[in-house]
């Protein structure tokens, strides 16, 4: 069952790439500037690999700690956010304190605060708990 459950979702994630596509080909969707339609597609196709890779993720780490589903949209929307940042942000600097801030976010709208380092340090390998690295002064 588990692996039809797999198929499904593949099949379904399949079908929405095309018919993005599709859509694009069309002229029915907004193409980029450049007019790469197919370049286009490859990327939301590979976004969208990306989100449902980290869903997964999220999930096996949910249900080893046991979240209700009512709750699991609230964690996959967390590592969404975090994600995101993840990719935009250059600086590694950066990238902790915006984590550090989403975190506090998360946690202040009654999501587990164990839960969500655990999430971020096992998908993202983002250890909030450690201490900023010193920064290097110049001498001389």
């Amino acid at each position: 069952m588990d692996d039809h459950l797999k198929e499904l979702k593949q099949d379904r994630a399949e079908w929405a790439c095309k018919k993005y596509a599709l859509r694009l080909v069309a002229g029915r969707g907004a193409c980029r500037g450049d007019g790469d339609v197919e370049a286009q597609a490859r990327n939301y196709t590979a976004a969208l690999a990306r989100v449902h890779q980290l869903r997964v993720d999220t999930a096996a780490i949910l249900d080893s700690v046991g979240v209700p589903t009512t709750l699991r949209p609230y964690y996959y929307a967390f590592i969404l956010k975090l994600a995101k940042r993840d990719r935009e942000l250059w600086n590694e600097a950066h990238r902790r304190a915006e984590a550090r801030v989403q975190l506090e976010l998360w946690a202040g709208r009654g999501l587990k605060r164990d839960v969500l380092l655990k999430v971020a340090r096992e998908v993202l390998d983002m250890d909030l708990t450690a201490p900023d690295p010193a920064p290097c002064h110049r001498l001389g």
